[in-house]
C-alpha cells in the first residue's frame, strides 16, 4: 500500500502562485505604457511646434539682416515715403508673405576735430520685420 502524506482537514495544499500575471496586473501595466506613450507623443508634437516657430523667427531675422544691409548700401526696393531726415521704405517678400518696413533717420554731427570744416552725417535704421526689430547705423 502507498502511504500518502498527512493532510488536515481544514487545509488546503500550497498553490504555486508564480505561473503568470494576473488580469490586475496586466491592466495597470498597460495603464503605465498607455500613458508614458501619451506623454511621449506630446513632446514629439511640442518639438515639431517649436522647430516649425524656430525656422520662421530665422526666416524674419533674415529678411531683417538683408533689408538692414539693402538700407545700408542704399539699394532698397519697395514703396518709400521721403520726407527731408525721415525716409521709410516698405514691402512684402513674395515667396513667403514676410512684410518688412525700414526707417532712416538722418542727422548732421559736426566735426570734434579743429579746423575740420564740416559734420558728417548720421544714418539711423531701424529695420521691422513681422515682430523682429533691428537697428544699424551709417556714417558717411
Amino acid at each position: 500500500m502507498i502511504c500518502s502524506p498527512e493532510v488536515k482537514p481544514n487545509s488546503f495544499p500550497l498553490r504555486d502562485t508564480n505561473k503568470g500575471f494576473t488580469i490586475l496586473e496586466v491592466i495597470v501595466s498597460l495603464m503605465i505604457v498607455a500613458i508614458s506613450l501619451t506623454a511621449f507623443m506630446q513632446l514629439l508634437g511640442n518639438s515639431t511646434h517649436l522647430r516649425v516657430k524656430l525656422k520662421d523667427h530665422h526666416e524674419r531675422l533674415n529678411v531683417a539682416v538683408t533689408k538692414a544691409e539693402e538700407a545700408f548700401l542704399g539699394l532698397l526696393d519697395g514703396d518709400g515715403i521721403k520726407g527731408g531726415d525721415k525716409n521709410s521704405w516698405q514691402g512684402t517678400i513674395r515667396d513667403t508673405g514676410i512684410t518688412w518696413r525700414v526707417e532712416e533717420e538722418r542727422e548732421e554731427k559736426e566735426d570734434s576735430v579743429e579746423g575740420g570744416g564740416g559734420g558728417k552725417d548720421v544714418f539711423f535704421y531701424t529695420v521691422l520685420v513681422d515682430g523682429v526689430e533691428l537697428s544699424s547705423i551709417r556714417i558717411e
